[in-house]
């Protein structure tokens, strides 16, 4: 990644100790608190996701939309700076960055009038743009990197006659197939380290809202094999987050909701958070019972151990809390109380966990922390 764009002060809030904030117990004295930078507080629109994600030198890379620039930006920090480089896009329904093992970043979006769907990288320094299709309209797509390849999942059609496909760069070529169709919207796509691609996407039973079910859709065998899984509850939906271990085993976060719907739009009472992870073809599921009953899914990271890191909001209390089964067995702690966050994402390193979010609903912050829990210390970073 180059270095061009606008850089932007530093603020870093001072690590907090014992009493302060949470931090990892080690010998009986607080330690590596969380902390807090500001990278953007100008105001940025709202609306649009913010997202952190590493370089494979486990640079974090923090990605928004900036009204200064018009233009979806990385951010990144340099010598106690945000420098902040624009990709070009515009104003666009843009998907994740994803990162090669070159350490070049690719990422994809879709036109305003959902006509086109292009493809972007960043070709040593300098990002380019290559339409893939102009054949919509296009809903929500997302690359997937790896074994030398550039793909990109996609929602393609109108509500109820939708087409997940993914698109496949061949030397100068673009090719496409179908991986499922029906009221389909993707969740989260990732390539493993054979180069095999995961895909996690919802499909509603009849294109009713409340015959909502996962699905996960693998190119492992060679040819798109898609599957459900999950309890088949006729009165409740399901929404999920999905990762990949070091290994390449899917994990998906996934919430069942307590309530029937329309109601269960605007409350999370009875919500219970499941864990599912796929060993050997079989789904197996366990309940985070230390989750609570009331929470909303936020974000979900594996770390390079194979740990699990969820993160949940409560509505009773907006609390940010942190769940992980670091360790062997699940532990919680609260990173955040009543900050008015949301947009939340998480990357997981060898030694921390990285997040970007946004406070009031258009300051960026980003935040590192441990990756294990960190009982003994009451608080929060905020």
């Amino acid at each position: 990644m180059s270095g061009r764009g606008w850089t932007v002060a530093l603020v870093l809030l001072p690590a907090l100790g014992c009493g302060a904030g949470p931090a990892r117990r080690a010998n009986g004295e607080c330690t590596e608190a969380w902390r807090t930078y500001s990278v953007d507080t100008a105001d940025r629109t709202p609306d649009l996701t913010r997202q952190v994600v590493l370089d494979p030198e486990g640079t974090p890379h923090v990605v928004y939309f900036d009204d200064d620039f018009d233009d979806v930006v990385d951010a990144t920090l340099v010598d106690g700076t945000w420098q902040r480089e624009p990709l070009g896009i515009g104003r666009f329904d843009f998907g994740a960055i994803a990162f090669d093992p070159d350490g070049l970043a690719h990422t994809s979006y879709v036109t305003m009038d959902r006509a086109e769907l292009w493809y972007v990288r960043d070709a040593l320094g300098d990002w380019t743009a290559e339409r893939v299709s102009a054949d919509g309209p296009f809903g929500a797509s997302e690359v997937v990197v790896g074994d030398g390849a550039s793909r990109i999942v996609y929602e393609e059609g109108n509500p109820g006659e939708t087409i997940l496909g993914i698109a496949t760069k061949t030397g100068t070529e673009w090719t496409s197939e179908t991986i499922d169709s029906g009221c389909i919207q993707p969740v989260s796509s990732r390539v493993d380290v054979e180069g095999d691609v995961h895909v996690l996407y919802s499909k509603q039973e009849g294109c009713l809202l409340d015959h909502t079910r996962l699905r996960y859709a693998t190119s492992s065998s060679g040819t798109w094999v898609s599957e459900g899984f999950g309890a088949d509850v006729d009165s409740s939906s399901t929404a999920g987050l999905f990762a990949l271990t070091a290994n390449g085993t899917p994990v998906v976060a996934l919430i069942y909701l307590g309530c029937m719907y329309p109601e269960c739009l605007w409350s999370s009472t009875g919500n219970t958070v499941h864990l599912a992870t796929r060993e050997t073809g079989v789904w197996m599921e366990e309940e985070v019972e230390i989750a609570g009953s009331d929470a909303f899914l936020q974000a979900l990271a594996t770390d390079p151990s194979g740990a699990v890191h969820l993160f949940l909001r409560h509505n009773a209390t907006d609390f940010l809390e942190h769940v992980t089964n670091g360790g062997g067995s699940w532990s919680k702690e609260t990173v955040f109380e009543a900050a008015h966050f949301s947009h939340v994402s998480v990357a997981a390193s060898t030694d921390a966990l990285h997040l970007a979010y946004d406070v009031g609903g258009s300051d960026v912050w980003y935040a590192r922390g441990p990756l294990g829990p960190t009982e003994g210390c009451e608080g929060s970073i905020r």
